[in-house]
């Protein structure tokens, strides 16, 4: 997993960072501290003016170090008998690169990474949303951070990206993540329709925006806004 030595410099910086800003956002590239700000938005957009699209350490300065919960990541792929129960209550999406990278690429001349489409499984059992790490890798976006992600095989480190999650032909807004578990998600969510992907998992961190209805009975999800 990449950015060991910017993880060893925060541990070895934390008692410090936590006296003067405890809950803010510090940005680390290699052993340099190259400044702390209030929102994780924030220091991603500092990060990329300062040394362009390179992996970084943007770490939230906190006492204790929270875990996240996605069980799908664990379990994988779980076969059930029935269509819903089979294919999961999906979505379809878009990936993309975020919006503060796509502008500064736009603004060199570089050309934008070609978005991904496919399905986000909708997992109400995982506190954070995750994309599919070859997707990750198609869209040249570089690691941010390290998540411990908790599930039924135990607590496991992962490592976060940031992305841009768009819902075509359903009129959702697009929402910009700047940390997002990358991760192997081959197999989970079972058959899927008309052979699409699994791309994404749609965590609770997505799904507090949206009121969601499954009718098992009748074999639908809905999700709006």
């Amino acid at each position: 997993m990449a950015l060991e030595a910017e993880i060893r410099y925060f541990e070895a910086q934390k008692q410090e960072l936590l006296k003067h800003h405890e809950g803010k956002f510090a940005l680390i590239v290699g052993e340099r501290l190259l400044g702390v700000f209030d929102a994780h938005e924030e220091a991603y957009r500092a990060g990329l003016a300062q040394v362009g699209n390179r992996p970084m350490l943007i770490k939230q300065i906190l006492r204790v170090e929270p875990t996240q919960s996605a069980p799908a990541l664990a379990l994988g792929h779980q076969p059930f008998p029935a269509a819903l129960q089979a294919a999961g209550p999906v979505v379809p999406v878009q990936i993309e690169v975020p919006a503060a990278l796509a502008a500064q690429l736009q603004q060199a001349g570089t050309p934008i990474p070609t978005p991904v489409t496919g399905l986000a499984l909708i997992d109400t059992g995982a506190s954070i949303s995750a994309v599919d790490a070859g997707v990750i890798q198609q869209l040249g976006v570089h690691q941010v951070g390290v998540a411990q992600i908790g599930g039924v095989g135990g607590v496991n480190p992962h490592s976060l990206f940031p992305c841009r999650f768009v819902f075509p032909g359903v009129g959702f807004p697009s929402i910009d993540f700047t940390s997002i578990v990358g991760a192997p998600l081959v197999g989970i969510g079972g058959v899927q329709p008309q052979g699409q992907q699994t791309i994404a998992l749609f965590g609770r961190d997505l799904l507090q925006l949206f009121i969601l209805v499954y009718n098992g009975p009748g074999a639908t999800v809905s999700l709006a806004m």
